[in-house]
């Protein structure tokens, strides 16, 4: 698992743009183009730490999923949520 806190928000009054890719186990998440997070939930690592959960996840992912978008004590505002189906997109 990687992950960046270096933070990438733009000015006040401007969007952000946030990416979450997800191909197979692999999971990117991105701001305003910037790599954020990469975890793969099918490493040894990464089962290890996060236990039951991942497992729990990993079961159920081919039954489709849940996107949760969650504010961190701000006011937040969201605009142009698309999902995208990338099963035959190469990485």
């Amino acid at each position: 698992m990687e992950y960046s806190t270096i933070p990438v928000p733009r000015p006040v009054g401007e969007w952000n743009e946030g990416e979450l890719i997800v191909r197979g186990s692999a999971i990117e998440y991105r701001v305003n183009g910037r790599i954020i997070r990469t975890v793969d939930l099918a490493d040894d690592d990464f089962q290890e730490r996060a236990g039951v959960l991942a497992k729990k996840w990993l079961d159920r992912r081919n039954r489709g999923f849940q996107l949760s978008l969650i504010p961190r004590g701000r006011s937040v505002a969201y605009r142009d949520i698309a999902i995208k189906d990338l099963t035959n997109e190469k990485p």
